[in-house]
C-alpha cells in the first residue's frame, strides 16, 4: 500500500482513539441523509459502471433514515432482511495485486459463501470482482473493472436478466440438478473506518413490488443493455448500514433470488455520510458476486 495512505490511516486511527477517550462515539444509532431514487415510475433510464456518458438515470433524492445494523437487538439475516455481516480476514491480503485477488481472494471467498449459505454448487458471477473508488486510492490498480460508487438505489439484475450470466458460468447439467439460483454480493471496504460514503441496504421485506422501476445497465460488452431493478422512495422502506467497517469484515447481501415465492433481493445504494466532521480516507471497496445453486 502506498506510504501516503498508510499515513492517512494512522492519522485516522489516532483521531478515533482520541474521540473514544473523550467518551465520544464515531457513529450514531441512525443517520438521516439523502439517497437517490428513481424520479417516477415512467422508467429509470440507463446506467453504466464504466462509461458515465452512457448514464441517463432519472433520479430524485429523498431524505432517508438509515439505521446502524450493529445496534439492532437481533442481527439481520438472509432469510429476513436479506443481508448479513461476517468477519472474513484475509492474512497477507494485497488488493493491489490482481493475481492475488483472482487466485487467492476469489477462491477463499467462494468457499466461505458456499459453507455459509449451505449451497449445493457455487460459481463466480460473470467478471467476479468489481472495485469502486470515491477517491484516488485505486489509481494504480490495473483492472478495467473499476468505477465510482453507485449512488442510487438498485438491484443489479432482475430474475430474468440474471439467467444468461448464470448459464455462462454454470453448465446446463449442473443447473438442471440445482435449479434454485441465488446471487450473493460480498462487499468489503478497503479503506479504514469511519467510511465517508457508506452502503445502505433495504430490508427486503419492506420493498413493495408496486414501487419497482426497471432500468438498463449498458456496457461495452453488452451494448443492448441488461435490465436492472430500482424503485421510487416509499417511507415504509427500512434502510440499514454498518458503521465503521474494518477491512476484515464483509457484508454479504442477496442480489437476486429466482424463487418467485421469495423476496427478489436486497435493494442497496451508496450514500454520503451527513456528518461534516466525518473526515476519513475516501472510501474504496471491492465487491465479489457469487452464484449459489440449490436443489430446491
Amino acid at each position: 500500500m502506498p506510504d501516503r495512505l498508510k499515513r492517512r490511516w494512522l492519522e485516522q486511527d489516532k483521531r478515533e482513539g482520541m474521540a473514544m477517550e473523550q467518551g465520544q462515539t464515531a457513529e450514531r444509532t441512525s443517520i438521516t441523509t439523502a439517497m437517490n431514487f428513481v424520479r417516477d415510475k415512467s422508467g429509470a433510464g440507463s446506467f453504466s459502471n464504466l462509461n458515465p456518458e452512457l448514464t441517463t438515470l432519472k433520479l430524485a433524492s429523498s431524505q432517508v433514515e438509515i439505521h446502524d445494523a450493529r445496534g439492532l437487538a437481533k442481527a439481520p439475516s438472509f432469510a429476513q432482511e436479506g443481508f448479513e455481516i461476517h468477519d472474513l480476514p484475509m492474512p497477507g491480503a494485497n488488493f493491489f495485486d490482481m493475481d492475488w485477488v483472482r487466485n487467492v481472494y476469489g477462491p477463499r471467498t467462494l468457499e466461505f459463501v458456499k459453507q455459509l449459505v449451505n449451497a449445493d454448487h457455487i460459481a463466480s458471477f460473470h467478471a467476479g470482482m468489481f472495485f469502486r473508488d470515491t477517491g484516488k486510492m485505486l489509481d494504480t490498480l490495473d483492472t478495467p473493472l473499476r468505477g465510482k460508487a453507485a449512488d442510487f438505489v438498485h438491484m443489479d439484475y432482475t430474475r430474468a436478466s440474471v439467467m444468461p450470466f448464470v448459464r455462462e458460468a454454470v453448465d446446463a447439467e449442473t443447473l438442471e440438478r440445482f435449479p434454485h439460483v441465488k446471487i450473493f454480493n460480498v462487499w468489503r471496504s478497503l479503506t479504514p473506518p469511519p467510511q465517508d460514503v457508506g452502503l445502505a441496504f433495504c430490508d427486503q421485506r419492506t420493498l413493495d413490488r408496486d414501487d419497482w422501476v426497471f432500468g438498463q445497465t449498458v456496457e461495452k460488452n453488452f451494448p443492448q443493455g441488461v435490465p436492472f431493478l430500482t424503485g421510487v422512495f416509499n417511507p415504509a422502506q427500512k434502510w440499514h448500514y454498518y458503521s465503521a467497517m474494518s477491512q476484515d469484515e464483509v457484508v454479504i447481501f442477496k442480489g437476486c433470488d429466482t424463487d418467485e415465492a421469495a423476496p427478489v433481493g436486497c435493494m442497496h445504494g451508496a450514500f454520503v455520510h451527513p456528518d461534516p466532521g466525518h473526515v476519513t480516507v475516501p472510501r474504496a471497496s471491492i465487491e465479489f458476486r457469487v452464484i449459489a445453486l440449490f436443489k430446491d
